[in-house]
This record gives structure tokens, C-alpha cells and sequence, in this order.
């Protein structure tokens, strides 16, 4: 018999595997997301008895275990390195659950902090992240919120959305709710767009690109030049020319231009609420909100699908009022549940009830 430890993704899985029993090991490396590393039986049979300790509750004998097989799979050179490492991360991983069920939660935290100091490029994003959802959540449950916090923010930049939350939660059991609103709010404001001298940069959704083409050809055909071309066809009552021309004033900064020639778009299509949207967003890039909330209002009820309401909830947060995405995000939770707009207005509505808009 002998036994194939798999490591996936930073975490090792035991299959049992027939076969002769071997005086010497083998490491299989299979793509760049799998190790697979086959241990003698007597490995795998000491893992299970430490294992079985734990869920006795002897929680010394068990740890005791678990040390001696990263001391001997450390010093087997039958493993590879990185056969080696995988083995590592995973009996620390069961050296830190026995000491949070025995309720040495610093020795628990050590542990992890082992886990990170082994270093980003030696072990997967997983295990980081991993590594430091557990530090995280003992931090809230049973304190030493700032020196977490601390190991938090030296990788802040390279958080996910997951941990920058946890981050903010840190913060405020910490008592810090300054930093706590500001990670939640700074959260936020990257997933409505991203940021330019310390503003959000608003986009423009004009002509969608599969009839931006064909558009701009005719107009090519019917002058020499994009904008001339277009202007003829705006005068013969073109919305989409119309608003084409609005989003090339746009793409030049010229945010009255570009109002003008939506407003024209919507007189000849009053009834496209996505025109009223881009009106409202230029309102907003205009710095005035109060317009861009009337036109909002105007055109709520016309949005319905998942994408239209996520855009309408980012457009009334852009424009400082919070209760109205608030609303809007609600309504896309409860009429497309199963959306993947959904999951981010779930996570939106996290964010501003945490952050207090």
C-alpha cells in the first residue's frame, strides 16, 4: 500500500492508492496548479492518529504529531521543495486548529502568521488569503485586533474585496471607526469605477460597440469627416448619431458638449432611459448632483434588467445619494436574485450599511 498526498490550489488532499509499499518516494508535478506528492504509508498512518487525538481533544499529543511529520517530511530530501512546502502549510494548518480548540488563540495565530512568513511567492494566493481569513476572524472573536490589523495592512494593496472588509471589520471592534468607514467607503468607491485626482472617473455609455461601427462608416459616407458626417445624420433624426457626436465631446472632456448632444438624443428618443442615464452621469461629471437626481427620478422606473439597475444604483451613489442606490440595489436583489449583478449589490449593501451612507 502506499499513499498519494495531493496538493491543490495550496492544500493537500490524502487518496489511498494500491500499489507495493516503496523504501523510497516520488513526487509528481502535474500543470502549475497541482503537486502531487506519494508518502510512505507510515506518514499517512501517523497523520491519522494525530488526527484522531485531535478530535479526542488531546490537543499536545496531537500537535506533537503534526511536528514531527513537518520535521521529518523538512528533512526527507526524497521530497521536492516544493513537495516539501505543501506538506508544511498543511500540518501547520492542524497545528492551528488544535490550539484554537484549546483556546490558545495567540499560539493559533502564530501559526498563521508561520504560514505567511513562508512568503507569497512560495505558496498559492489561496494560502494567503487562507491564512489570513483565519487571522482575521479570531482577531474579531477573541481580540489582538491591532496587531492583525497590522499584518493586514502591510499587504493592503493587494487585498481582495473579502479581507478588505474583514479589514474594516478589524478597525472598527478595534474602536478605530475612522479607518473602518474609510476601508469600507475606499471598498466601494473601486467598484464604481476606478479614480483620478481623487474623484471617481465617471464612463460613458453611449453607442454600444457593435453599432458604433456600422455608424461611424455611414457617416464616413456621407462626408469626409467623422463629425461632419454625423451631424448630417443627427439633422435627419438619428439618436444614435446624436449620441455618438455627445460621446466624442466626452471622450474629449467636454462635458457641456457632450450634455448638449445627449439632450438632443433624447428629444428625438424620449423614451430610451439609458439616453436619460448618460444625461444624469453627465450632470454628474458636471458636479451637479441635483440635476442629475431629477433626471434620475425621471427615468428609475423604465430601467428593469439586472445590468440597467446596477448602472442606475452606481449613478445615484456618484451623485452623493446613497438612500436612493440603497433603494435601487434592493429592488435588483429581489428581482434577480440569481444574477451576477445580484451578488454585487449584495455586496454594495454591505458596504454602505458597514460605512454608515
Amino acid at each position: 500500500m502506499r499513499v498519494l498526498a495531493r496538493w491543490l490550489l495550496g492544500s493537500v488532499f490524502l487518496l489511498f492508492c494500491a500499489g507495493s509499499v516503496g523504501a523510497k518516494t516520488q513526487v509528481f508535478s502535474k500543470g502549475s496548479k497541482e503537486l502531487k506528492v506519494v508518502i510512505t504509508e507510515d506518514m499517512a498512518q501517523r497523520e491519522l492518529e494525530a488526527d484522531s487525538l485531535r478530535k479526542a481533544r488531546e490537543f499536545d499529543a496531537a500537535i506533537e504529531g503534526y511536528q514531527g511529520l513537518i520535521d521529518e517530511c523538512q528533512g526527507d530530501e526524497r521530497f521536492s521543495p516544493q513537495a516539501r512546502l505543501s506538506l508544511k502549510v498543511h500540518y501547520i494548518k492542524k497545528i492551528a486548529l488544535c490550539y484554537r480548540a484549546k483556546g490558545d488563540y495567540q499560539k493559533a495565530l502564530e501559526q498563521y502568521e508561520a504560514i505567511l512568513a513562508i512568503g507569497e511567492k512560495e505558496v498559492s494566493e489561496e494560502v494567503v488569503t487562507s491564512a489570513l481569513l483565519a487571522m482575521g476572524r479570531l482577531a474579531l472573536t477573541f481580540g489582538r485586533c491591532d496587531g492583525v490589523a497590522q499584518v493586514f495592512e502591510s499587504r493592503k494593496q493587494y487585498l481582495p474585496d473579502e479581507l478588505l472588509l474583514l479589514l474594516g471589520d478589524i478597525y472598527q471592534k478595534a474602536g478605530r471607526d475612522s479607518q473602518a468607514r474609510q476601508t469600507y467607503l475606499e471598498v466601494l468607491e473601486s467598484h464604481l469605477g476606478p479614480r483620478q485626482d481623487g474623484r471617481v472617473v465617471i464612463g460613458c455609455y453611449g453607442v454600444p460597440p457593435e453599432e458604433r461601427e456600422p455608424l461611424e462608416q455611414e457617416a464616413l459616407e456621407r462626408a469626409e469627416d467623422l463629425a461632419s458626417g454625423l451631424e448630417k445624420l443627427a439633422e435627419e433624426g438619428n439618436p444614435q448619431a446624436q449620441l455618438l457626436l455627445g460621446e466624442l465631446a466626452w471622450e474629449q472632456g467636454d462635458y457641456n458638449k457632450a450634455l448638449a448632444q445627449f439632450q438632443k438624443a433624447w428629444t428625438l428618443s424620449p423614451k430610451d432611459p439609458l439616453i436619460g442615464l448618460q444625461i444624469a452621469r453627465t450632470f454628474i461629471a458636471l458636479n451637479s448632483n441635483e440635476e442629475a437626481l431629477n433626471r434620475l427620478k425621471q427615468i428609475g422606473s423604465l430601467l428593469n434588467g439586472p445590468g440597467e439597475l446596477l448602472e442606475l444604483a452606481t449613478a445615484y451613489q456618484l451623485a452623493a445619494d446613497p438612500a436612493g442606490a440603497r433603494t435601487v440595489l434592493q429592488k435588483l436583489v429581489a428581482e434577480h436574485p440569481e444574477s451576477p449583478e445580484a451578488r454585487e449589490a449584495h455586496l454594495r449593501l454591505q458596504l454602505i450599511d458597514r460605512s454608515g451612507l
